[in-house]
């Protein structure tokens, strides 16, 4: 339970709040099936039994990111206290089928463009449309840095890499987005 404390604390200086609730939720219950033990006592049984009640209970994709969330604790264990133990190695990914994501019809999203409130509205909307963003890509522009009017592209810029620092893409702006934007 310590170590899983100390991991927790270096996750919320490291990850968005999102994924640091994912981590401290998967170690909470984890830690409240096996109990407070040594790190050296818990085995790979224990883990997938962990793993294999999550997806009975939950889904296989559920017990996926807690095998996930459960190995970075033991890679970061092994870095920090050079404890080269892994209970989660032999244990494998749960097979699981993604449900299809529901696509909407270009008709549909016009419609929502058409009837929003206000240029600015509009111009939000349409920003997702035309760049496939994110809500947090959009709402980070910064005029100066990511929207470019003069060689007509915007930054995109996402923490989804494997240091978590941000990365960034450009776009071209094509002449909907460039004339609601300016």
């Amino acid at each position: 339970w310590t170590l899983s404390q100390k991991y927790l604390a270096d996750c919320k200086l490291n990850f968005t709040q999102k994924t640091f609730a994912e981590k401290r939720y998967c170690l909470e219950r984890f830690y409240n099936d096996v109990g407070d033990i040594e790190i050296l006592s818990i085995d790979p049984p224990m883990i997938l039994d962990f793993i294999n009640a999550r997806a009975k209970a939950q889904s296989s994709n559920s017990a996926n990111k807690d095998r996930k969330n459960l190995r970075a604790f033991y890679s970061w264990v092994q870095e920090m206290y050079g404890v080269m133990y892994d209970p989660t190695a032999p244990i494998k990914k749960k097979s699981h089928t993604k449900k299809a994501r529901r696509l909407i019809p270009i008709a549909d999203i016009l419609k929502v463009i058409l009837v929003t409130n206000g240029h600015h509205d509009r111009a939000f909307i349409a920003s997702y449309w035309h760049t496939g963003a994110r809500r947090g890509e959009i709402i980070r522009w910064v005029w100066g840095d990511d929207v470019n009017f003069d060689e007509r592209w915007v930054r995109l810029g996402t923490k989804k890499s494997k240091d978590g620092s941000m990365v960034y893409e450009k776009l071209w702006m094509n002449d909907d987005l460039h004339n609601l934007l300016t």
